[in-house]
């Protein structure tokens, strides 16, 4: 009987690893992240980072002398934040094409499932333009094609804050019943 109950909860459990696939953390905190910028013709990688949920992730500064211009990326539970900070108003010079791509490196989070807008502020840029998309399991984008150029610009103290939700991980407790249950057939004789 031991042999059966054995056999059937070790085929639970084998069922239950393969049905979780890659990881299952639905924060970012800890997670190794990479970003990558996409324009019309190629891909660059700004950043490759474990998520510190007390600091930003990438900072870009185009004028290095001024401490108050740029902006940066921060990713903390299941946000994102994108703060700008600049002096007067910027144009958002990314090219028509531009996009970021975010990817998992090390699988340590679960499968994304969406990407939603969840705050911004902006009196001359309409973030709720942006195309946000889950690529695949472990890479999201976001695409900046239509709010590039004018009459969108980026001010002092315009963000945007996006929500990543992830595939809940299925239930193991039923995996592990069904797996008993196969343990206790019977041998007729």
């Amino acid at each position: 009987m031991f042999k059966h109950l054995a056999g059937g909860l070790l085929a639970s459990i084998v069922i239950s690893s393969v049905a979780l696939g890659g990881g299952t953390a639905t924060s970012f905190d800890g997670a190794l992240i990479r970003g990558d910028t996409v324009g019309s013709s190629s891909s660059v990688t700004q950043f490759t980072e474990v998520v510190d949920p007390d600091s930003p992730e990438w900072v870009y500064r185009p004028f290095p002398s001024s401490p108050l211009t740029g902006h940066y990326i921060d990713f903390s539970d299941n946000n994102v934040l994108f703060n700008y900070s600049t002096v007067g108003g910027l144009e958002l010079l990314y090219g028509a094409a531009f996009q970021w791509v975010f990817t998992d490196v090390d699988d340590s989070l679960a499968d994304f499932e969406s990407v939603a807008l969840v705050d911004s502020v902006g009196d001359d840029i309409d973030w709720g333009l942006l195309g946000l998309e889950v690529i695949d399991a472990n890479s999201f984008s976001i695409d900046f094609s239509l709010v590039t150029g004018m009459p969108n610009l980026i001010s002092q103290g315009d963000r945007f804050e996006l929500e990543i939700s992830f595939v809940p991980a299925p239930a193991v407790t039923p995996m592990i019943v069904a797996g008993l249950a196969l343990g206790r057939r019977r041998r007729r004789d």
